[in-house]
């Protein structure tokens, strides 16, 4: 197993904390989502993604959510791609 040293997070004020019904994390908690009912008469899911820069991932993530998120709610995305899993030994880092 890989050990990824890499973090993102999820904040929400107090106010709106009880109206978290469900939480959660996939693709090895790369990608991290929550759900809020009746947030200003609407259903807000909220997802944080990070993830490797490449091509073929991302969009192998993005058929992924489409297919796995709930449609009744409307879903509000983060995402990062700069993560580096390990550097070229010909970069100049």
């Amino acid at each position: 197993m890989k050990a990824w040293k890499c973090g993102t997070s999820i904040l929400v004020i107090p106010s709106w904390a009880k109206l978290v019904t469900m939480y959660g994390t996939f693709w090895g908690n790369l990608v991290q989502w929550i759900r809020l009912n009746n947030l200003l008469e609407w259903n807000l899911g909220f997802l944080n993604a990070y993830a490797p820069n490449n091509l073929l991932k991302i969009c192998r993530l993005w058929e992924y959510l489409n297919a796995t998120l709930p449609k009744d709610y409307h879903w509000m995305t983060g995402y990062n791609i700069n993560m580096v899993d390990k550097l070229d030994k010909t970069s100049s880092w």
